[in-house]
């Protein structure tokens, strides 16, 4: 959680203020191609830390730098010069993190080698992909308005599957059933995915036990071992539900 004081309050209230301030008067002048504009109820929304809201701030303030809001073309699409930075930025994090997970993934000595293998390659495949289409994924995350939440839905995604594979070694549930689980899971996007984690108390007890916020949740007073067990036996029917 987040904590405000007064005056982090008005810095805020003051990036938001010049950076609509500037919108609107490119509007004025006729301008058609810019970036929306910003609340400060939404930009405090969007932010689980402080340190991702002073960098959603920071990426506000560059479009007060001259010449961001100049028209560029990507992909056969105008955008501001501001939007492209921005979105290369959260293009650049992105690669880095899947780079980092990628190395984790790799020097975890996992019970399930195989199954991890095809978790790498997934990362690694997302990655090539950034590193190519730099253009197409500026024109997606343009066109589709989409924002740093996107990040970490994939973030809680890949952080879920690995989780599957340290609780699963801790409790000794079988190699064949969580290797299922797991490919199963693969198949869903990370939004479906985090429908899953949002709606199904299967899905929702492996991550809470990981996290130890609670060991009942909606499934009563299971073990660790009977919530895998309910998860591999109702897989097929959560992504089915779900995809």
């Amino acid at each position: 959680m987040i904590r405000y004081d007064s005056e982090y309050n008005r810095n805020i209230a003051r990036i938001v203020s010049n950076f609509n301030r500037k919108v609107a008067r490119l509007q004025k002048a006729g301008q058609v191609v810019l970036p929306q504009r910003v609340s400060v109820r939404e930009l405090k929304a969007s932010a689980n830390t402080r340190g991702e809201l002073n960098r959603q701030l920071r990426d506000l303030q560059r479009f007060g730098r001259r010449g961001s809001e100049n028209i560029v073309t990507v992909g056969g699409k105008e955008y501001t010069a501001y939007e492209v930075d921005v979105f290369r930025r959260q293009l650049r994090r992105e690669r880095a993190r899947l780079t980092r997970d990628i190395q984790k993934a790799e020097s975890y000595t996992s019970k399930y080698p195989m199954q991890h293998d095809r978790y790498t390659a997934n990362l690694k495949a997302r990655r090539a992909t950034i590193s190519k289409n730099w253009n197409e994924l500026i024109n997606t995350k343009v066109g589709q308005n989409l924002s740093e939440q996107d990040a970490k839905q994939t973030e809680l995604y890949d952080n879920y599957l690995e989780t599957l594979f340290q609780d699963a070694y801790q409790i000794g549930f079988e190699d064949d059933k969580i290797n299922y689980i797991s490919s199963r899971l693969m198949k869903l996007k990370p939004r479906q995915f985090m429908r899953a984690l949002e709606d199904d108390p299967n899905i929702q007890y492996i991550f809470e036990y990981y996290h130890a916020l609670t060991r009942t949740s909606a499934l009563g007073d299971s073990t660790a071992y009977d919530a895998f067990q309910q998860l591999y036996e109702n897989i097929d029917a959560i992504v089915a539900k779900f995809k």
